[in-house]
């Protein structure tokens, strides 16, 4: 793995101030395209076609991409344009705009840019929309765009160069009596000493012992994978001298509570995989001091939410943690809780609904002609159909329109259903639309405080079905 160096292309626009804005500035030249250009095409562009989506071009844009289609932008209607609702996601959302990739500083849309993007499509989405179209407090937002428009990333990499620590080179021939024993040696990027090191295709080979032939390179390893190899706690007071280590990988090694106080001396460290290891909340103590931490995996060991919730802690002041976890708590109680009432309650229109449809009122078919042959019905061969006595030919035909209702529906002349079925099916699509609403107005919020919540210190997997909130 290699950090690339990035070109950055910087927009030159005019230096502009809110009383000398040109208010015939189209809006989407001018201000959303450079920020598309600068957050998105790197991804959506013409080297790279994430979910079929290019936005590149106008007509590309404007066609979507898989699954959203045209309604990436739906001009007039903000809540049903897909491209502001995955730019609006908590980045930790698998589907957010732009994506938070490993290896790389995330580049979000600004709140100022995000603002634009939604008046242009409350406005119309209209590519000839100007400046002097905006309201007042829109054209202020867009001087402050237009005056920090960010620079184009070409490429999905990093925004600039990592600044990685100055260290000696490494004595050539004791990097390859390491590397004979089976252990990979790299340099982390170009023009650097230091090294990514993985000792993991050993596996339980590289044991205690074998580690210490990585002491004479410690200062140099930058990133270390030791995942599922035989070390055990004795190896704690060797890795807390590898004082550089940003990344570090030990899951699926027999590490208990014991190595923890070791971690805690590499104050350097952003990542640590400790999956299936045999930590518990005793180790939270030692992890509260590594400050420069973003990401730590503990899926299948023994810390649990309140371990979590303790390491979150250490990040920011208690009160505000704790309120902003019971915000959190309170609102997804209420989802929850909504959420259960709402099914029953669609299930009993539900049943209502078929209720209707399987009765009628009907004294014979309503119809003498079979919807699916248009030959003469038989009045023996019948079923009820929203309500309505229908006749078919033969039991074929009966078949038929079951598995297809809708395509042969129109074909029975002046169809209308009962109004039971009438009745019992608008009020279960009213109770649609309205939880619709309701879950998409709830769901904001849930979002929003799982945002605020997920941004209070490391990003912490304690697996798929053990979230940290």
């Amino acid at each position: 793995m290699k950090y690339l160096t990035l070109t950055l292309v910087i927009y030159l626009v005019p230096c502009l101030h809110s009383e000398t804005l040109n208010q015939d500035l189209l809006v989407f030249d001018h201000l959303i395209n450079p920020v598309f250009e600068a957050r998105c095409q790197h991804c959506h562009g013409p080297n790279k076609e994430k979910g079929k989506l290019r936005m590149d071009s106008k007509e590309l844009l404007l066609k979507g991409g898989r699954g959203a289609g045209t309604e990436i932008i739906v001009g007039g209607d903000v809540e049903a344009s897909e491209l502001v609702y995955r730019i609006t996601l908590p980045p930790d959302d698998e589907e957010a705009m732009p994506p938070v990739e490993e290896g790389e500083v995330h580049n979000p849309v600004t709140q100022e840019e995000l603002s634009i993007i939604k008046s242009w499509v409350e406005l119309g989405a209209s590519f000839d929309l100007k400046l002097s179209e905006l309201d007042e407090s829109a054209r202020k937002v867009a001087s402050l765009v237009l005056k920090n428009l960010p620079a184009k990333k070409t490429e999905a990499q990093d925004l600039t160069t990592p600044k990685l620590p100055i260290v000696t080179r490494a004595d050539k021939e004791v990097i390859a009596a390491i590397e004979n024993i089976g252990i990979l040696v790299m340099p982390v990027a170009e023009n650097t000493n230091t090294l990514y090191v993985n000792a993991s295709y050993m596996g339980k080979n590289f044991d205690d012992t074998a580690a210490k032939a990585l002491l004479p390179i410690s200062e140099q390893i930058l990133w270390l994978n030791l995942a599922k190899t035989g070390i055990t706690d004795k190896s704690g007071p060797l890795l807390s001298t590898f004082k550089n280590l940003t990344r570090l990988h030990l899951e699926g090694t027999n590490i208990s509570d014991a190595f923890s106080p070791f971690l805690s001396n590499l104050q350097n460290i952003e990542y640590i995989n400790l999956y299936s290891t045999g930590l518990t909340d005793s180790s939270i103590y030692h992890f509260r001091k590594l400050k420069k931490l973003q990401k730590i995996f503990l899926w299948e060991t023994n810390i649990t939410a309140a371990g979590v919730d303790l390491l979150k802690e250490s990040y920011t002041d208690r009160k505000t943690y704790l309120s902003i976890k019971n915000k959190y708590k309170k609102i997804k109680n209420n989802f929850d809780k909504f959420s259960l009432t709402e099914k029953k309650r669609l299930s009993a229109l539900e049943t209502e609904v078929q209720e209707a449809n399987d009765s009628s009122q009907d004294k014979i078919s309503i119809n003498t002609q079979c919807p699916v042959s248009e030959k003469p019905s038989n009045s023996n061969i019948i079923i009820n159909f929203e309500g309505r006595k229908i006749s078919f030919y033969n039991e074929d035909c009966k078949t038929k329109f079951l598995k297809d209702s809708e395509t042969y529906r129109s074909k029975i002349k002046n169809f209308s259903p009962s109004l039971v079925y009438k009745n019992a099916f608008e009020a279960l699509k009213q109770a649609r639309a309205q939880l619709d609403i309701r879950i998409k107005k709830e769901s904001v919020a849930l979002r929003k405080v799982t945002h605020e919540l997920n941004s209070i210190g490391p990003e912490i997997n304690l697996g798929w079905t053990h979230p940290t909130n």
